[in-house]
């Protein structure tokens, strides 16, 4: 009975959609009158003097056929054996996001203010019964920003960009959703002489908390941070930078256990990275951006990350149509467990416009190699009374992940201000990494309450969505 309701719900979108289409197809029947340059050159927005007030509406369905990324070996019967009472396999599940987005922009030289911000309600009809239904959620991101003088020499600015998320993400060897994130940011910019010479300063203060106290309070962190970057034009429309970072980041709510399942010591960190680089243009079609530079961690308990960053992309604009992006990039951070991890990144992006510039085809595909510091060796996969410290099977092992991932769309602008897509998104994890958590006092035989838990962290998800959307 509960499927089939289910199924009545998925139909029910379906012709909303479809009722949506046709009027998409009848407004822009109605506007045929507009000719295709006044609609490319439409300013969008509310117009209030300088002021512009741009609302927005997106509604949008996905398949999802994954969607707690859970690895196919959970569905082996030798794991149903050994884990009866786990279910952790994988749930399909067709969501629906209603998208609710309002800008405000007073784009002036002396005082600019920007207010960005969107609210989403993410509805999950649960496919197979698996539970996904319970993560239907409200998300949100709201972005202020304050700018003075930005043409001129001196300029200076405030950002604070919040953030509410519950999509699933993996954080040491927890699998964390529910979170807030905060960014509040000053920035201070000199441009001496013609402006060739431009300097940047920037402090940011991050915030992150996690719903669950309980489980993921050890994760919530905060993290004062620094930039000083530079750049000098020394030809035209070239440029030599240099960018440098200092934060200091604290696990404030951090408890030294030796239970604990992501640290046993707090995995506090001061990042620190510097590169040099240079951007331009080597023809009128072909552009670069290329660096190189160091990065190391500092961790204050566990091996720091000290080795090369960098990025080197170039980008071919061969027509006002037509784009090509690709390139390789090196970065680094500080997590919990493994005290770092390093992404090694292969991008392609294409982009191509048709029809008087109302199609759009879109492809985007990354192929990232993950490196991971030495795990917390403190930390003992025995949740009994009195474990075997000594053990070395009950410790975590080394990890390394794989993550491809590949999204082709269309999109069909039908007014200035209301378009269509749809598109597909492949992604893949492969890793043989994997946490198993036994409790030796009720080791007695073959008993299957001996083993706690198994976990696994390769992923297989294909994602199908619709979007109708309304950005006026």
């Amino acid at each position: 009975m509960r499927l089939l309701l289910q199924k009545n719900k998925c139909a029910l979108l379906f012709v909303t959609v479809l009722f949506l289409t046709s009027f998409v197809f009848t407004a822009n029947a109605n506007a045929q009158g507009m000719s295709a340059s006044a609609s490319d050159t439409q300013e969008l927005g509310f117009k209030i003097g300088k002021l512009r007030l741009h609302p927005g509406l997106s509604l949008q369905n996905v398949f999802d056929t994954n969607v707690s990324n859970a690895s196919d070996r959970y569905d082996d019967a030798a794991y149903r054996n050994k884990y009866p009472n786990n279910s952790t396999g994988k749930s399909k599940a067709d969501i629906i996001h209603i998208v609710g987005s309002f800008k405000l922009n007073y784009p002036d030289d002396k005082v600019a203010v920007t207010l960005d911000l969107m609210a989403q309600y993410q509805h999950f009809f649960d496919l197979d019964d698996a539970g996904a239904s319970d993560m239907s959620s409200i998300t949100g991101r709201g972005r202020f920003s304050l700018m003075f003088f930005r043409a001129s020499m001196f300029s200076f600015g405030l950002e604070d960009i919040f953030t509410r998320s519950v999509t699933p993400k993996q954080v040491g060897i927890a699998q964390t959703t529910d979170r807030i994130h905060n960014t509040a940011k000053a920035m201070f910019a000199l441009k001496p002489g013609g402006g060739q010479l431009r300097f940047f300063l920037n402090y940011a203060f991050d915030f992150e908390k996690y719903d669950d106290d309980g489980t993921n309070s050890d994760q919530n962190w905060m993290q004062h941070q620094v930039n000083f970057d530079w750049e000098l034009e020394f030809l035209p429309k070239t440029a030599v930078f240099m960018q440098n970072s200092f934060a200091y980041r604290d696990y404030y709510d951090f408890t030294p256990n030796p239970n604990n399942n992501t640290n046993v010591n707090s995995p506090n960190s001061m990042p620190f990275t510097s590169s040099i680089g240079l951007m331009g243009r080597i023809t009128s079609k072909l552009l670069f951006n290329v660096s190189v530079g160091y990065g190391n961690t500092f961790s204050k308990n566990y091996d720091s990350f000290s080795h090369v960053l960098a990025r080197a992309e170039l980008i071919g604009q061969f027509t006002d149509t037509t784009m090509l992006k690709g390139g390789f990039s090196r970065t680094a951070s500080p997590v919990t467990t493994y005290s770092w991890t390093a992404d090694n990144k292969i991008y392609l992006e294409f982009k191509q416009w048709l029809v008087n510039k109302k199609l759009k085809l879109y492809l985007y595909s990354s192929y990232s190699f993950f490196q991971y510091g030495t795990p917390d060796q403190d930390i003992i996969l025995d949740d009994g009374a009195n474990p075997d410290v000594n053990d070395p099977n009950l410790r975590l092992d080394n990890r390394s992940d794989r993550l491809l991932k590949l999204t082709p769309s269309i999109r069909y602008d039908f007014l200035a201000w209301l378009n269509m897509e749809v598109g597909y998104t492949l992604s893949w994890r492969d890793t043989d990494y994997s946490v198993e958590r036994i409790n030796s006092d009720n080791a007695v035989g073959t008993d299957t309450g001996y083993y706690v838990s198994l976990s696994y962290y390769d992923y297989v998800k294909h994602e199908v969505f619709v979007k109708l959307t309304l950005a006026y």
